[in-house]
């Protein structure tokens, strides 16, 4: 994988400054591509396959948004510490969407964790019970089934928005 990102053939360094449009109307790949194609990562095939034929230069990778530019993200930081002189107060302003985003998600894979090994002792004891019905059992099934994929969704989720938080704020502070 670290091969693809090689530059040690290409005459471009990975960190020279590609020219990208710098206004907030700007569409990187990942805003473009639908709700699946996100959730999936399915938008970076392109790049992937165009890695496996050829080593990949700078040109070669997709462009950042405006909206995570380190430009962007310093000026909405720097106003929010001139506004509060704290950075931990500033960082919280700055990212006061993505904070609540990963908060609920983090509230919904706790429940998922939870609720999962409380509907598999449910389905265990109906096992065992000989005076059981299917159908309890059936939903007991259909539940993990469900709870299972819904954590599974959660989880992609959350990792996605707390990777992206954190290098943004590490973008952000340096």
């Amino acid at each position: 994988f670290f091969g693809m990102l090689s530059t040690a053939d290409s005459k471009t360094p990975l960190d020279v400054p590609r020219k990208a449009p710098n206004d907030e109307s700007f569409k990187t790949e990942f805003e473009a591509a639908g709700p699946f194609s996100k959730w999936s990562f399915h938008f970076v095939s392109s790049l992937i396959q165009r890695g496996q034929s050829k080593s990949l230069e700078a040109q070669d990778l997709f462009h950042t948004g405006y909206h995570d530019s380190a430009l962007a993200l310093d000026t909405k930081l720097e106003h929010h510490f001139q506004c509060c002189n704290s950075v931990w107060k500033a960082l919280y302003l700055t990212f006061k969407r993505e904070f609540w985003l990963t908060f609920a998600l983090t509230i919904a894979e706790s429940i998922t964790k939870i609720s999962l090994p409380v509907v598999l002792w449910h389905f265990v004891n109906w096992l065992e019970r000989k005076d059981a019905h299917l159908w309890s059992g059936l939903v007991y099934a259909v539940l993990i089934g469900l709870i299972t994929v819904v954590q599974i969704v959660v989880h992609h989720t959350l990792f996605f928005w707390t990777m992206r938080v954190g290098w943004n704020a590490r973008v952000a502070v340096t």
